[in-house]
């Protein structure tokens, strides 16, 4: 069975007020007063208040961030797609970040494999990342 997250975790209030009018945005709430706001991509234009998509990737397609079936891409794939939306939600994420620190995360596991993707933003610049990795040893 596979997993796949793209999200942005952060402060709920933070998240909350950042997504207040984009009506098919939902932030989870989380422990100690933090949320998790799954990205899609068709809220990537209203989150960055820009149109279109991610570079090099199309509405509804196969590299979407969450839901999509990349079981048939190549390896080095794993990366672009946490790149497409890193640089779509870049400037967001930094504007964000002057309210709170704030991370972008992705994890994509088919039948045991798969990656996983984070980059930090804080003060509004970011801070760590992104690093992503593939090499596990042990279980999940």
């Amino acid at each position: 069975m596979p997993y796949e997250l793209s999200a942005v975790i952060g402060r709920f209030d933070l998240l909350r007020s950042r997504t207040a009018g984009i009506r098919t945005a939902f932030v989870a709430p989380l422990r100690q007063s933090m949320g998790l706001l799954p990205v899609a991509e068709d809220h990537l234009a209203e989150l960055t208040g820009e149109d279109g998509v991610a570079p090099g990737r199309g509405s509804g397609g196969a590299a979407g961030p969450a839901g999509s079936d990349r079981r048939n891409r190549p390896d080095d794939s794993t990366t672009t797609v946490f790149a497409a939306v890193e640089q779509a939600l870049g400037r967001a994420m930094t504007g964000w970040a002057r309210g709170g620190p704030i991370a972008l995360v992705e994890a994509d596991f088919h039948g045991g494999t798969g990656h996983q993707a984070a980059a930090v933003w804080e003060n509004g610049a970011k801070v760590w990342g992104p690093v992503r990795d593939s090499g596990f040893t042990g279980p999940r």
